[in-house]
């Protein structure tokens, strides 16, 4: 009888153990699985502030190339082409240095255009030490828009688009996919004949949906909405010599993004909540463009210095960074035009950003 009831009180002992080991295991478990959330949602917000810089800065080239060409020199300008309706006005090539770029004229038509691009973005970064954010994958752009004149020297302009991005996320084992619809109002003011400012808004709702541990059986999904604004601005200076168009600039980007609340599920049930962020780009810009014009095409190349002086996650930050670019406009008459260039961020410790643009322009 007296073995009996120790043998019993042995099993329950040995069930108490095991039990409480379990749940120790468990819990151990789950606070590892909670700190693996929180460090994979800490990296996806450098990633995202990457993305949305790239994105800012990909706007701004788009508007900067259609504010520009609104009093941007033509084949025209140089005797090349018979006159068309935009930047029409005689210009003095008697002395070699053209001083101005026919005040008023290219105010004179009603213009509309279409922008595309596809950018191909790379983190490197797969430091554990660090905080991994290495990513790859791609991005786009499509913007319409029309402009009109006025004043002769003051044209306004409004354009729609839409926009999208999907990255493969190493260092979660995930993806990141954003799309969204952005409408943006525009100006360009020409101060002098030279001296032109150019100034863009953007304003963009999105979703974004999110996965991770996509190699288990049942992935971490979460999505969320959230919405972005961008405002650019330049100050550009325009000349040509003899055949030469020659520009520079001075800009200022800005972009900040509001995030809701993502509750990540997995398998059907509440996995893991990340609270709502604010994630914001600051960016300073200087750079120019040469570009030489022909009868009927100018190639152009481009070199801008891009440094970013505030950032919301400050962690390792990469601050700037040097673009280049090369492309070719091609006209017809001055009242068509299509471009497309090629442009390369470089010298950023980790990112890389290549970005195809394609433009068509017409003047009416």
């Amino acid at each position: 009888m007296f073995a009996d009831k120790s043998r019993v009180s042995a099993f329950l002992l040995s069930m108490t153990v095991i039990l409480t080991t379990i749940m120790c295991l468990a819990s151990v478990a789950e606070a590892h699985d909670l700190s693996d959330c929180d460090e994979s949602e800490r990296n996806r917000e450098k990633v995202t502030q990457d993305s949305v810089r790239s994105t800012a800065v990909t706007f701004a080239n788009v508007m900067r190339a259609q504010t520009s060409r609104l009093f941007a020199p033509t084949p025209t300008q140089v005797g090349l082409l018979e006159t068309g309706p935009v930047n029409t006005a005689g210009t003095d090539h008697s002395g070699g240095m053209v001083t101005g770029l026919a005040s008023g004229d290219a105010g004179s038509t009603f213009g509309a255009w279409i922008s595309g691009t596809r950018s191909f973005l790379e983190n490197t970064d797969d430091d554990p030490e660090n905080g991994r954010n290495d990513f790859k994958g791609e991005a786009y752009m499509v913007m319409v828009g029309f402009d009109f004149p006025l004043t002769e020297k003051l044209i306004p302009g409004f354009a729609v688009g839409c926009e999208g991005a999907d990255l493969d996320t190493y260092f979660n084992d995930g993806s990141l996919s954003t799309s969204g619809i952005t409408f943006s109002p525009y100006a360009a003011y020409m101060i002098t004949d030279n001296w032109i400012l150019n100034a863009a808004y953007g304003y963009t709702p999105m979703n974004t949906e999110t996965k991770r541990d996509k190699s288990l059986d049942y992935a971490v999904e979460g999505d969320y909405a959230s919405r972005r604004d961008i405002f650019t601005a330049d100050l550009t200076y325009q000349t040509l010599v003899d055949n030469w168009a020659l520009s520079g600039f001075v800009g200022h980007m800005y972009s900040n993004e509001l995030q809701d609340t993502n509750i990540e599920t997995r398998n059907g049930r509440v996995w893991h909540t990340n609270h709502a962020k604010d994630i914001f780009v600051g960016q300073l810009q200087v750079g120019g463009r040469a570009g030489y014009l022909f009868e009927h095409v100018e190639p152009y190349v481009g070199l801008a210095y891009l440094y970013d002086y505030t950032m919301s996650v400050t962690e390792d930050p990469d601050r700037d960074e040097v673009e280049t670019t090369v492309g070719l406009n091609m006209y017809a008459e001055d009242t068509l035009s299509v471009g497309a260039e090629l442009r390369n961020s470089l010298f950023r410790k980790e990112f890389k950003n290549t970005t195809l643009m394609l433009n068509v322009r017409l003047d009416f």
